[in-house]
Protein backbone atom coordinates (compact mmCIF):
# COMPACT_ATOMS: atom_id res chain seq x y z
CA UNK A 1 0.00 0.00 0.00
CA UNK A 2 1.40 3.46 -1.11
CA UNK A 3 1.74 5.79 1.71
CA UNK A 4 -0.81 8.81 1.23
CA UNK A 5 0.44 12.15 0.97
CA UNK A 6 0.29 15.36 3.26
CA UNK A 7 -2.59 17.28 2.92
CA UNK A 8 -1.53 20.93 2.39
CA UNK A 9 -2.55 24.10 0.22
CA UNK A 10 -0.24 22.97 -2.95
CA UNK A 11 -1.63 19.30 -3.32
CA UNK A 12 -5.32 20.62 -3.58
CA UNK A 13 -4.23 23.09 -5.80
CA UNK A 14 -2.60 20.99 -8.08
CA UNK A 15 -5.63 18.32 -8.15
CA UNK A 16 -8.13 21.34 -8.96
CA UNK A 17 -6.13 22.77 -11.63
CA UNK A 18 -5.27 19.45 -13.25
CA UNK A 19 -9.09 17.96 -12.91
CA UNK A 20 -10.28 21.90 -14.73
CA UNK A 21 -7.46 21.55 -17.38
CA UNK A 22 -9.06 18.19 -18.15
CA UNK A 23 -12.77 18.31 -17.45
CA UNK A 24 -12.50 21.78 -19.95
CA UNK A 25 -10.64 19.66 -22.72
CA UNK A 26 -13.23 16.82 -22.29
CA UNK A 27 -16.36 19.09 -22.34
CA UNK A 28 -14.99 21.00 -25.78
CA UNK A 29 -13.99 18.08 -27.60
CA UNK A 30 -17.68 16.41 -26.75
CA UNK A 31 -19.59 19.81 -27.59
CA UNK A 32 -17.27 19.88 -30.51
CA UNK A 33 -17.91 16.36 -31.61
CA UNK A 34 -22.10 17.04 -31.18
CA UNK A 35 -21.89 20.32 -33.76
CA UNK A 36 -19.93 17.74 -35.78
CA UNK A 37 -22.61 15.09 -35.61
CA UNK A 38 -26.03 17.31 -36.63
CA UNK A 39 -24.70 21.16 -36.74
CA UNK A 40 -26.84 21.82 -33.90
CA UNK A 41 -26.31 21.97 -29.76
CA UNK A 42 -29.40 20.63 -27.52
CA UNK A 43 -30.05 19.92 -24.16
CA UNK A 44 -28.61 16.24 -24.29
CA UNK A 45 -25.66 17.32 -25.72
CA UNK A 46 -24.82 19.62 -22.97
CA UNK A 47 -25.81 17.23 -20.85
CA UNK A 48 -23.36 15.02 -22.17
CA UNK A 49 -20.68 17.21 -22.36
CA UNK A 50 -21.05 18.35 -18.91
CA UNK A 51 -20.98 14.96 -17.72
CA UNK A 52 -18.18 14.02 -19.56
CA UNK A 53 -16.06 17.38 -17.93
CA UNK A 54 -17.12 15.66 -14.75
CA UNK A 55 -15.81 12.13 -15.13
CA UNK A 56 -12.38 13.74 -16.48
CA UNK A 57 -12.48 16.22 -13.61
CA UNK A 58 -12.95 13.57 -10.93
CA UNK A 59 -10.77 11.10 -12.69
CA UNK A 60 -7.65 13.50 -13.19
CA UNK A 61 -8.00 15.05 -9.44
CA UNK A 62 -8.05 11.88 -8.22
CA UNK A 63 -5.42 10.93 -9.49
CA UNK A 64 -2.98 14.01 -9.19
CA UNK A 65 -4.21 13.87 -5.80
CA UNK A 66 -2.45 10.47 -5.13
CA UNK A 67 0.70 11.63 -6.88
CA UNK A 68 3.37 12.89 -4.46
CA UNK A 69 4.81 16.41 -4.87
CA UNK A 70 8.65 16.30 -4.99
CA UNK A 71 9.45 19.38 -4.55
Amino acid sequence: MTPRPRINLRTIRKAIVAGLGAGLFAATSALGASLIDDGALGGTDIGLALGAALVAFTVTGRATWQTRNDT
